[in-house]
């Protein structure tokens, strides 16, 4: 079971504590299902990138690697991490990898555990983190990639893991969130009540996480980048959002942007009219062109 730090505040002092979160294993349980689906939509490499991709694995323990593609033809020392979504793996966005290498940029797709080449391991949070925290320390320690070189750039579930990746490592360049997950409870109320979602959830526990205010408060501290952003000091955020996103609701982008704002590390959030949450033609022109214009003010600071 995963803890949360919880914080509250009296007579102006802030008291923290890690609580055990009752809900994290529903949540766990759904994202085994959303890794299965993500092997099951595995895809071969497409010609245009078929030379340019490296697939590296990462040994992080006697039974435990870390995978992720790693697409730098033109050896550039500045890098995207990029963080895929719940129901996708790293095979699923090559259209979009193609986009950003049009600004001679490295690219290092991380996969998850229990994803993609993964498959058959228990995935949940915690081991989202684990899996990116490492795959970050070889890009820095083996191949010598700078903080100030990385942009991030997370969509969904990998939004929630970019904030907490630029929370843990300082000084990471930009973070570019596509759709985030921002909280449990800023997923769409028809995606809660998809019965795929609530698979293994009983009545009782739906009803406290969607009607009781307080219930909904403890699901919310799952996934809850919100609470992270104040701790990020010097990483440029932007935020691109759906205004009709069936799967993350664009309040809670929203609500992460102000956060950002008033912590004066917001560049820019970028509301969408058109509904989707996947990545679609408009948003990989938006991001690769956000990502150009990043790797310009990079090379001007030098």
């Amino acid at each position: 079971m995963n803890l949360y730090n919880i914080e509250t505040s009296r007579n102006n002092q802030t008291f923290k504590c890690n609580l055990p979160n009752p809900f994290s294993k529903y949540t766990n349980m759904y994202l085994k299902k959303c890794s299965h689906d993500a092997f099951v939509r595995e895809v071969k490499v497409i010609p245009e990138i078929l030379e340019k991709v490296k697939e590296i694995t990462i040994p992080v323990s006697k039974k435990r690697n870390v995978y992720a593609w790693d697409i730098n033809p033109t050896n550039s020392n500045k890098y995207v991490i990029f963080l895929h979504g719940m129901a996708m793996n790293v095979s699923n966005y090559q259209r979009f990898y193609k986009s950003l290498l049009r600004n001679n940029v490295g690219i290092f797709a991380i996969e998850y555990k229990g994803y993609g080449k993964l498959s058959g391991e228990q995935t949940s949070e915690k081991s989202i983190n684990f899996d990116i925290k490492n795959a970050y320390e070889y890009l820095a320690n083996k191949k010598n990639i700078k903080p100030e070189n990385i942009i991030v750039v997370g969509s969904c579930v990998g939004g929630f893991a970019g904030v907490n990746l630029a929370k843990e490592k300082k000084d990471i360049h930009s973070l570019i969130l596509i759709a985030p997950t921002v909280s449990m409870n800023y997923i769409s109320d028809k995606f809660i009540k998809d019965k795929n979602f609530r698979e293994g959830m009983p009545k009782i526990i739906e009803k406290l996480i969607t009607k009781n205010k307080f219930f909904k408060w403890i699901y919310g501290k799952q996934m809850n980048a919100i609470d992270k952003v104040k701790y990020i000091k010097n990483t440029n955020i932007y935020v691109i959002q759906s205004r009709k996103d069936n799967v993350t609701r664009p309040g809670g982008a929203v609500k992460l942007a102000k956060a950002a704002k008033k912590n004066g590390i917001l560049k820019e959030l970028i509301m969408l009219n058109h509904p989707g949450h996947k990545i679609d033609d408009e948003k990989t022109e938006i991001t690769s062109q956000l990502v150009g214009k990043i790797l310009k003010e990079m090379n001007t600071l030098k």
